[in-house]
């Protein structure tokens, strides 16, 4: 003799009973455990090249949130795989300071890292060094070589220095 119960309903083998019930999947809220690059500099894009986590969802969007300012929103988000994200955010007059990260997916569970990142200043200037000699010597009458000039910055690449000497009389 067979019966069933299903959810405080039972059934004796005796009779036939339907019972419906619904199976729906859990998907978990996504996570987001670091970032690439940490940090950005307050004066323009910058592109993160790894958001890592699990969880993620094509659509997923990606903002900075920092209490009392409004949230930086990521552009041309790319969900590369379930567990990395690419994405841009315009750092420009933005508050300095740590940021949290927040992912959304269109199902809209969120996963968040906690002062993940971190809005900076660049207050260092570049630093200029001429090429040859110091102090260079030129006679009169003689023509004029510019010997160039290397760049080096604490934050900023591929730098280029461009020394006018149209102006030099000789």
């Amino acid at each position: 003799v067979l019966g069933a119960s299903i959810g405080g309903f039972s059934s004796p083998t005796s009779e036939t009973t339907n019972v419906g019930f619904r199976v729906a999947a859990v998907i978990p809220e996504p996570t987001v455990t670091a970032i690439t690059p940490k940090s950005g500099l307050n004066t323009g894009i910058v592109n993160m090249i790894d958001l890592a986590g699990t969880g993620f969802q094509a659509g997923a969007t990606v903002k900075l949130t920092k209490f009392s300012q409004t949230d930086i929103t990521a552009t041309s988000v790319n969900v590369v795989t379930t567990t990395e994200i690419t994405c841009s955010f315009n750092l420009a007059g933005q508050s300095l300071g740590q940021w949290n990260v927040v992912v959304t997916n269109p199902d809209n569970q969120s996963g968040t890292l906690t002062d993940g990142f971190i809005v900076i200043a660049d207050t260092t200037a570049p630093v200029i060094t001429l090429t040859g000699a110091n102090p260079q010597v030129i006679e009169v009458g003689t023509v004029y070589t510019e010997l160039g000039a290397n760049v080096a910055d604490n934050y900023d690449t591929g730098l280029t220095a461009i020394i006018d000497s149209s102006a030099v009389n000789t």
